[in-house]
Protein backbone atom coordinates (compact mmCIF):
# COMPACT_ATOMS: atom_id res chain seq x y z
CA UNK A 1 0.00 0.00 0.00
CA UNK A 2 1.28 3.46 -0.89
CA UNK A 3 0.40 6.68 0.92
CA UNK A 4 0.43 10.21 -0.39
CA UNK A 5 0.28 13.39 1.67
CA UNK A 6 -0.58 16.58 -0.18
CA UNK A 7 -0.84 20.15 0.97
CA UNK A 8 -0.43 23.37 -0.93
CA UNK A 9 -2.47 25.41 1.46
CA UNK A 10 -1.28 27.45 4.41
CA UNK A 11 -2.85 28.84 7.51
CA UNK A 12 -4.53 27.14 10.44
CA UNK A 13 -5.61 24.08 8.42
CA UNK A 14 -3.30 23.33 5.47
CA UNK A 15 -5.36 20.21 4.62
CA UNK A 16 -8.75 21.88 4.05
CA UNK A 17 -8.39 22.31 0.26
CA UNK A 18 -6.60 20.57 -2.58
CA UNK A 19 -3.54 22.35 -3.94
CA UNK A 20 -3.52 24.10 -7.32
CA UNK A 21 -1.20 21.39 -8.72
CA UNK A 22 -3.59 18.52 -7.77
CA UNK A 23 -4.92 18.07 -11.34
CA UNK A 24 -1.35 17.69 -12.62
CA UNK A 25 -0.65 15.03 -9.97
CA UNK A 26 -3.77 13.06 -10.91
CA UNK A 27 -2.94 13.28 -14.63
CA UNK A 28 0.56 11.98 -13.95
CA UNK A 29 -0.72 8.95 -12.01
CA UNK A 30 -3.29 8.24 -14.73
CA UNK A 31 -0.54 8.30 -17.36
CA UNK A 32 1.43 5.70 -15.38
CA UNK A 33 -1.56 3.36 -15.08
CA UNK A 34 -3.29 4.03 -18.40
CA UNK A 35 -1.65 1.22 -20.32
CA UNK A 36 -1.21 -1.25 -17.47
CA UNK A 37 -3.35 -4.33 -18.07
CA UNK A 38 -6.08 -5.10 -15.56
CA UNK A 39 -5.18 -7.79 -13.03
CA UNK A 40 -7.11 -11.03 -13.47
CA UNK A 41 -7.19 -14.24 -11.44
CA UNK A 42 -8.17 -17.43 -13.22
CA UNK A 43 -8.65 -20.94 -11.87
CA UNK A 44 -6.82 -23.24 -14.29
CA UNK A 45 -7.93 -26.44 -12.63
CA UNK A 46 -7.88 -28.63 -9.54
CA UNK A 47 -5.76 -31.76 -9.22
CA UNK A 48 -5.79 -33.90 -6.06
CA UNK A 49 -7.69 -31.10 -4.24
CA UNK A 50 -4.93 -28.58 -5.07
CA UNK A 51 -6.00 -25.56 -7.17
CA UNK A 52 -3.82 -24.14 -9.91
CA UNK A 53 -4.22 -20.39 -10.44
CA UNK A 54 -3.12 -17.94 -13.11
CA UNK A 55 -2.53 -14.26 -12.36
CA UNK A 56 -2.30 -11.96 -15.36
CA UNK A 57 -1.81 -8.22 -15.47
CA UNK A 58 0.94 -5.77 -14.73
CA UNK A 59 4.13 -7.23 -13.22
CA UNK A 60 4.39 -6.84 -9.47
CA UNK A 61 3.74 -8.43 -6.10
CA UNK A 62 0.42 -10.07 -5.28
CA UNK A 63 -0.88 -11.11 -1.88
CA UNK A 64 -2.97 -14.27 -2.04
CA UNK A 65 -5.55 -14.46 0.73
CA UNK A 66 -7.79 -17.23 1.99
CA UNK A 67 -11.09 -17.38 3.85
CA UNK A 68 -13.37 -19.94 5.41
CA UNK A 69 -16.38 -17.67 5.94
CA UNK A 70 -16.06 -14.64 3.54
CA UNK A 71 -16.11 -11.85 6.18
CA UNK A 72 -12.65 -12.84 7.52
CA UNK A 73 -9.60 -13.11 5.22
CA UNK A 74 -6.02 -14.14 6.00
CA UNK A 75 -2.84 -13.68 4.01
CA UNK A 76 -1.74 -17.06 2.64
CA UNK A 77 1.35 -15.97 0.71
CA UNK A 78 2.83 -13.24 -1.43
CA UNK A 79 4.08 -13.97 -4.93
CA UNK A 80 5.98 -11.74 -7.34
CA UNK A 81 6.25 -11.69 -11.09
CA UNK A 82 8.37 -9.71 -13.52
CA UNK A 83 6.15 -10.77 -16.42
CA UNK A 84 2.48 -10.21 -17.23
CA UNK A 85 1.47 -13.78 -16.36
CA UNK A 86 2.17 -16.01 -13.38
CA UNK A 87 0.94 -19.53 -12.63
CA UNK A 88 0.61 -20.51 -8.95
CA UNK A 89 -0.15 -23.90 -7.44
CA UNK A 90 -1.89 -23.40 -4.08
CA UNK A 91 -0.22 -26.10 -2.04
CA UNK A 92 -1.20 -26.51 1.62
Amino acid sequence: MKWIYVTGDSGANPWDTLPAYWTNEVSYIQSLNQFAPATRLKLLGISNSVPSLQISGAPGAFELQTTFNLPDWWSATTVSSTTTQLNVIDTP
